[in-house]
């Protein structure tokens, strides 16, 4: 078969969150896959995202590319290994081939030029898809057994702590945050009083407390609903199972079910 004519590409570019140091290896990517591009003198377009390989439904950079492959923008798309599509279920990776087998649109590494119309890339890309998956299922079976012996020695394992703890490297355990207490406390004394989390979220906008990028009571433990500072302070519906794993001091753990607050619009809460 006659080698396919390559003169406009997509440049995708994924990290997963899970490997730390996302930022460094993801330049290096874009250093590697740039070059390449630029010595072919392709023109391109980059798709950039750090997310997870396991579902395209929550990449939104991955979902955009494919309807763009789709409509057959491009001659090509270029990753740094096949793996960097997805390491997910199968009907996802049934989605990526045909999304590029029916847009003939060859898949780009800087080892290799797939095109899946040839029967040896084909079978080559079926293999391949099959090995991310072991390799991605092998990597979170060993997370999870490194964050379960991280905690039996009593160490914080779970990502970004619950607001208003933050994580200390030296102790390798969470802390309590002494500026952001008095805003947990008067959130907490609040809504134990009754006040719902649309009006609390309301109250906090217009006494102006200080504002986070993030504020998440208990997000991290499945355990309340998310207040969040996006322009304005939010409240967010997730129905509670447990209180924080540990507790600020002085606050005791219950259970609770929130109503929603039934507010249709968070217009009036701009500031």
């Amino acid at each position: 078969m006659e080698s396919k004519t390559i003169k406009h590409v997509a440049v995708y570019l994924r990290k997963s969150r899970d490997d730390g140091e996302f930022e460094d290896v993801l330049s290096k990517h874009r250093d590697t896959l740039l070059a390449l591009v630029e010595n072919r003198n392709w023109t391109y377009r980059l798709y950039e995202e750090v997310a997870s390989g396991e579902k395209i439904e929550s990449r939104k950079e991955m979902q955009k590319l494919l309807r763009h492959v789709e409509d057959q923008l491009y001659d090509g798309v270029v990753v740094m290994d096949i793996d960097r599509l997805g390491r997910g279920e199968n009907k996802d990776w049934a989605l990526i081939k045909d999304t590029f087998l029916n847009s003939e649109t060859v898949i780009i590494t800087p080892n290799k030029i797939y095109d899946l119309e040839i029967d040896n890339d084909d079978v080559s890309f079926d293999f391949m898809s099959i090995f991310a998956r072991i390799e991605y299922k092998t990597i979170k079976r060993r997370m999870k057994q490194g964050k379960e012996a991280g905690a039996k020695k009593g160490m914080w394992t779970n990502g970004k702590p619950p607001f208003p703890y933050y994580y200390d490297k030296n102790t390798r355990s969470v802390l309590v945050d002494e500026t952001k207490l008095p805003i947990y406390r008067a959130i907490v004394e609040k809504y134990l009083n009754g006040t719902n989390l649309g009006h609390i979220a309301i109250w906090l906008t217009i006494t102006r407390y200080p504002r986070h990028t993030t504020l998440s009571l208990m997000e991290r433990t499945r355990a309340g609903q998310i207040l969040r500072f996006n322009g304005c302070w939010q409240a967010k519906s997730i129905w509670v199972t447990s209180l924080m794993v540990k507790p600020v001091p002085n606050v005791d753990r219950w259970n609770w079910f929130p109503k929603k607050s039934g507010l249709k619009s968070w217009e009036h809460m701009k500031s």
